[in-house]
């Protein structure tokens, strides 16, 4: 290969590069479709189709038409962002883990939590996981409980992660967001639901209370957390929530949620629980 070759097949190398990494910040915007953006997506498009097809005379003379274009996408973009600051979100500093999370779907499920909304997200909850919003009858006292002990049985010491309690009726949620099934751990909580929430003869057990096993899609409860022998009698009390399903469902919720303050908050939650589960 010769010195002029070396060097044209460098250029190329590079433009490759270039055209990757502008690939890349063309996705971090893709959501704001604004004009600019697309008139320079097409010519963006434009300028590689007739690099391809060898209408340019250079590639010298493509890579300086596409830096121009390039500049003045970055400077549509900071000019984008200094009006809404898109790409800001408070759990960029906010480890949400396990516990965190769990911190948060316990406020948003209490009618009387901070976020001032009352029912709209427990209601919501409630028709995700197929319950009657009258499983938690409007009037009722109810509260929400994280890190609740499994007390009414062999096994006191175990923690459900969120417990929502309303006079005659329990729910729990089982949080696994990187979380692992322990042994019998499903089980043992159903068993204390069914004794702070016991079910009148005749009665489906479904009507009185509800194990929500809350998991990334593709998750599902393990036989040893489970045994099989037990699924049976749990089958309407245990209820495989995704993360992904609870998060088009708190989406759906924004609509009703009157506070800026808290549609910024959950909209924020919402796409960082998304990157976290997808």
């Amino acid at each position: 290969m010769t010195v002029d070759q070396c060097l044209e097949a460098s250029k190329v190398k590079n433009m490759v590069d270039f055209l990757r990494e502008l690939s890349a910040g063309i996705g971090e915007f893709a959501k704001d479709k604004t004009k600019s953006i697309d008139k320079f997506l097409r010519e963006l498009s434009a300028g590689i189709g007739e690099f391809s097809q060898g209408k340019a005379k250079s590639i010298d003379d493509f890579l300086s038409g596409l830096e121009a274009e390039r500049q003045e996408f970055l400077r549509d973009k900071a000019e984008k962002d200094r009006e809404t600051a898109g790409e800001f979100s408070p759990f960029r500093y906010i480890n949400l883990d396990e516990n965190k999370s769990s911190d948060i779907l316990a406020d948003l499920l209490n009618p009387a939590g901070k976020h001032g909304q009352g029912r709209i997200f427990l209601d919501g909850f409630l028709g995700l996981c197929g319950l009657p919003k009258d499983f938690f009858p409007e009037q009722a006292y109810i509260s929400a409980e994280r890190e609740a002990k499994t007390y009414s049985i062999a096994r006191p010491q175990r923690s459900m992660d969120i417990l929502i309690k309303g006079p005659k009726t329990a729910l729990a949620v089982e949080n696994k967001l990187g979380a692992v099934d322990q042994d019998l751990q499903v089980l043992h909580y159903l068993e204390h639901l069914e004794k702070i929430a016991p079910v009148p003869k005749g009665f489906s057990p479904a009507s009185f209370f509800c194990l929500v096993y809350l998991a990334p899609a593709g998750k599902t409860v393990s036989e040893g957390s489970l045994p099989a022998e037990y699924q049976a009698k749990f089958a309407g009390s245990f209820r495989p929530v995704t993360w992904q399903d609870l998060l088009k469902r708190f989406s759906q919720c924004q609509e009703q949620v009157a506070a800026p303050r808290m549609r910024f908050f959950l909209d924020a939650f919402i796409n960082a629980m998304s990157e976290k589960t997808a």
